[in-house]
């Protein structure tokens, strides 16, 4: 009977640290009201997140929260950004779980999902940048500008597929060990 091997792959530790980091960036991302800006007709600057947009009067400070699933006139198509968005937090946070249940079960097909889930993730991210840069391109407001949100959202997605690389690096390292360990029986 084999026995299982319980050696820790220092490359699976980076993997599953930049797939811990793939999820908590676009998740604190997607919560954050600063993925762009824009000054209003009535002297109050409106902040847009994915789920909340807020809109703070510039003289008084006040500031209004309205829930990001209400539409906005002229902004729908940033509503594809939004879904894609929130597929990304939810593929990375699978991913996640996968690698956590990997270090458990020791299954190549719970690794090869979380590969697929990192991958699947960012892709995910980066339409979700696209379609915001296209959007955002649009807005014909010399006083909009992209917040910190939108960035780092897009260094959580690019870290994605990079968790999802060293993820397959680590299976392919695992592999080559078995194969090697059962060519010396």
């Amino acid at each position: 009977m084999p026995s299982i091997d319980t050696t820790i792959n220092p490359i699976s530790i980076v993997a599953f640290v930049l797939t811990c980091l793939g999820c908590v960036q676009p998740l604190i991302s997607i919560f954050l009201a600063n993925w762009w800006s824009k000054d209003q007709w009535n002297r109050s600057r409106v902040y847009y997140g994915i789920w909340s947009t807020v809109s703070c009067k510039t003289d008084s400070g006040d500031c209004e929260s309205v829930p990001g699933t209400v539409l906005a006139g002229g902004e729908e198509i940033l509503f594809v950004s939004k879904v894609f968005a929130t597929f990304t937090v939810l593929l990375a946070f699978v991913a996640v779980v996968l690698h956590i249940a990997y270090f458990f079960l020791r299954h190549a097909a719970v690794r090869t999902a979380a590969v697929f889930m990192n991958g699947a993730g960012g892709l995910f991210g980066l339409l979700a940048v696209f379609v915001f840069v296209g959007f955002y391109h649009k807005v014909d407001d010399d006083s909009a500008s992209v917040g910190v949100a939108f960035y780092l959202f897009l260094i959580g997605s690019i870290v994605c597929f990079v968790a999802g690389a060293f993820t397959a690096w680590a299976a392919v390292r695992k592999v080559k060990s078995r194969i090697s360990d059962f060519g010396e029986c």
